[in-house]
């Protein structure tokens, strides 16, 4: 069977057991959307996937680009997936503080999912590490060896700390 195209993924269709208004968040098998505009009890009408809009937000500080959820039970976004409780709602377009009431999200935004927790290696090869690595002799004393690991354990938990830092690793 091949696909058949029904529409872009902005809007999607949706009926209501209760009526819904403008601005509410629709969250229905695990898809957060929010409706546009007043959809009446059993009536088809269609829910936004996409698109920015301004939320309220749990006191809670956080950063441009962070990643944020509905938090099904207060009816506000958190940076607090809650163990998969609270559903991905999308980005933050702006860093918000604790005390703001609200905060501009981007509704949907491409989603990263985390890779497992890495952690730092350790090094006990007693060497000294450098941001270039020597040329290995073909009959290398224990020293070049040592700087060799040092240098290559550095550099992995740097760049393992940036994976973390741009949360695209799980930190614990």
């Amino acid at each position: 069977m091949t696909a058949i195209y029904l529409q872009n993924d902005s809007t999607i269709p949706y009926v209501p057991a209760a009526n819904v208004n403008a601005g509410d968040v629709i969250v229905a098998g695990g898809i957060v959307a929010v409706a546009k505009s007043f959809i009446g009890a059993g009536v088809l009408g269609a829910v936004a996937r996409t698109g920015m809009y301004l939320v309220e937000k749990a006191a809670v500080a956080f950063a441009i680009g962070q990643e944020l959820y509905w938090d099904l039970t207060n009816d506000v976004v958190t940076t607090t997936p809650a163990a998969g409780a609270n559903p991905y709602f999308g980005r933050a377009t702006a860093a918000a503080l604790s005390t703001d009431a609200t905060a501009p999200v981007l509704l949907g935004a491409d989603r990263v999912p985390k890779q497992p927790v890495i952690a730092a290696l350790v090094d006990n090869s007693g060497g000294t590490a450098a941001t270039t690595l020597a040329v290995i002799p073909a009959t290398p004393a224990q020293a070049d060896l040592a700087n060799a690991v040092a240098s290559l354990t550095a550099q992995i938990n740097t760049l393992t700390a940036a994976l973390k830092a741009a949360g695209l690793v799980a930190t614990a």
